[in-house]
């Protein structure tokens, strides 16, 4: 199906520049953005809740930000001829999860190249976006484009920042209008307008089956103010009264200039689905798209990134339902991978060798959208027991005839499918573990909080016992001084009853002894 690709492999690198003594590496957690940079060559990091540390830490000085070129933003991307032979534009969503601290400004950003594999900090300048995740970002030179997220306190966020990459300057975009808050949804560059589907509203939590436009046509780019107007928001009607599925979770890519696919996602009734859908921007319909061969299982949260010309890949995921989620134990994080051939609808699920990355959610993803030499980075998200992965995993292709020890075919191929086989032997064994250690932590708590719950209650019943003796005692002493006075007491004489009735009296008298 994808004969013009290499085999695929696996690589698991350990990102230099880790550690607290030197700050260009980033804090990395579940919710962050990975971004390529096609004129740069350069991937730009974004998004969690710890502001990066101040460049200052590891250069001694800030970088000084370069002189403004003003110019409108450009495009360049992959492009795909399949799907009745059209010429089709790769495009990309992100999708990034839940801060927990203080929302800052965004004062740096991370920059990493991929030749060495080592981080560098930039600072910015301008009206900087504040700490966010779940948010959207795309690259269309030489701008950043940040829209949405989560915020520190739980709110979703409409606000749009873009970055000049050439001077490290944020501008804000100027927008009276636009759809109702929300987190969740795909977002999908296809020039200047971009599509905005689906999504989770927030703070009433219902999943959202509309769709919008998003315009920059009329953005002034060469306003010198730190906002910038001319944004526009539309909303997208289906052709014939048509609505779109409710949504949230799924992901969606540019296949065409007109064509948009979108997979999986979660309904409203909390379940994973594995429905594919092709949106048609000029017509203005939503069609199911019928695929064959090694379908993705349903999951909501995964990836779709372009691999080559007519070739997508899917990645990972969660396949649990949302009641799973909530009960926090038995959750399937996915690490697979799926590539769609564009040319017949076609489905399969590549053998690929390596350092596979574990299952994980919400991970830092991007290609470099080479025909030469594809390349898929991997990075951070949340892992089954709660910890993060600090190695970067790359997909690339690997050669056949570079004599390269991991050659598909012969000895090299066995050899390769034997170190794989003890690499995923590895990885499922090191998972196990560290599920039954969460397992083992998740009794000792209960254990704890019942033990806690009987000595919280021991001390209310002694406490009760103790006010009841208290009160006992009380009304024993009481008792004990009236017994007492009378006791000083005694009875020298009753008179007889004063007449034959049925109410009659006598006296009797008392004399203290």
């Amino acid at each position: 199906i994808y004969t013009d690709m290499k085999p695929l492999f696996w690589k698991k690198i350990a990102l230099k520049n880790k550690g607290t003594t030197n700050p260009s590496m980033p804090k990395l957690e579940e919710g962050q953005t990975l971004t390529y940079m096609i004129d740069r060559n350069k991937y730009v990091f974004f998004g969690g809740s710890n502001p990066p540390k101040d460049p200052t830490g590891s250069t001694g000085k800030a970088t000084e930000p370069k002189k403004e070129e003003v110019g409108s933003p450009v495009s360049s991307s992959l492009k795909f001829s399949t799907l009745k032979n059209k010429n089709f534009l790769k495009g990309s969503t992100s999708f990034s999860s839940i801060p927990t601290k203080k929302d800052t400004s965004v004062e740096c950003v991370h920059i990493l190249d991929p030749g060495t594999f080592e981080w560098k900090i930039e600072r910015t300048t301008g009206k900087a976006p504040s700490r966010r995740t779940h948010h959207y970002v795309w690259y269309e030179a030489p701008y950043l484009v940040v829209y949405g997220g989560l915020s520190p306190e739980k709110k979703a966020l409409t606000d749009i920042f873009c970055l000049n990459v050439d001077n490290l300057s944020w501008k804000r975009f100027f927008s009276l209008e636009g759809p109702p808050p929300r987190i969740h949804g795909s977002f999908t560059n296809m020039g200047m307008k971009k599509y905005l589907i689906g999504g989770n509203s927030l703070p009433d939590n219902v999943v959202l089956n509309d769709i919008w436009t998003l315009s920059f046509e009329g953005v002034v780019w060469s306003a010198s103010s730190l906002e910038l107007p001319g944004l526009l928001w539309s909303r997208f009607e289906l052709a014939d009264g048509a609505r779109a599925p409710p949504m949230k979770g799924q992901d969606a890519i540019k296949v065409s200039d007109s064509l948009i696919f979108l997979f999986g996602g979660y309904n409203r009734a909390g379940e994973p689905t594995d429905v594919s859908l092709l949106l048609d921007v000029d017509t203005r319909k939503l069609i199911n798209f019928e695929t064959k061969g090694a379908k993705p299982t349903p999951r909501a949260f995964h990836r779709l990134i372009a691999l080559k010309d007519n070739v997508v890949c899917l990645f990972g995921g969660i396949g649990s339902s949302e009641e799973t989620l909530k009960g926090g134990s038995n959750i399937q994080y996915l690490s697979d991978m799926y590539i769609l051939s564009l040319d017949d609808g076609f489905w399969t699920q590549p053998s690929v060798g390596g350092y596979a990355p574990l299952p994980r959610a919400s991970p830092s993803i991007a290609g470099n959208q080479s025909e030469v030499a594809c390349q898929v980075l991997v990075l951070g998200g949340r892992l089954r027991d709660g910890t993060v992965d600090y190695s970067l995993h790359v997909l690339e292709e690997i050669d056949p005839n570079k004599g390269d020890v991991w050659l598909v075919g012969g000895t090299a191929a066995n050899e390769m499918n034997r170190i794989s086989a003890e690499l995923a032997q590895a990885e499922k064994t090191i998972t196990e573990q560290k599920e039954r250690i969460g397992e083992l932590e998740t009794m000792v708590r209960k254990v704890r909080d019942e033990w806690e719950t009987k000595e919280t209650k021991k001390k209310q019943l002694k406490a009760a016992i103790d006010e009841v003796r208290a009160e006992r005692e009380q009304k024993m002493k009481e008792m004990a001084l009236q017994v007492d006075e009378r006791q000083h007491l005694s009875l020298i004489h009753i008179s007889e009853p004063t007449r034959q009735a049925e109410i009659s009296y006598a006296v009797f008298c008392l004399k203290k002894k």
